[in-house]
């Protein structure tokens, strides 16, 4: 759903392509969690314990600690 939007506001040099662009990544990253409780859910089992945080900003997910390397993480540490 994303890429032809992302597209579409690059060749209109449209503002909202930035976020296009970091939602388009962000569902990327929902899709793979989608797929591991499907996965688990289809084996009987359920999700690992696990730290999840997410960018206000873009929307970027990590696991694990804390990152440095999306916008607001300096902000939150």
């Amino acid at each position: 759903m994303y890429p032809p939007m992302v597209e579409q506001a690059r060749v209109e040099g449209h503002r909202a392509k930035t976020m296009l662009a970091f939602a388009s990544l962000a569902e990327r990253v929902h899709a793979g969690l989608f797929k591991q409780a499907l996965e688990a859910m289809r084996s009987g089992k359920d999700l690992s314990q696990m730290d999840v945080y997410l960018c206000p900003v873009c929307g970027d997910v990590e696991f694990g600690e804390l990152p440095t390397g999306v916008p607001s993480a300096a902000r939150r540490r």
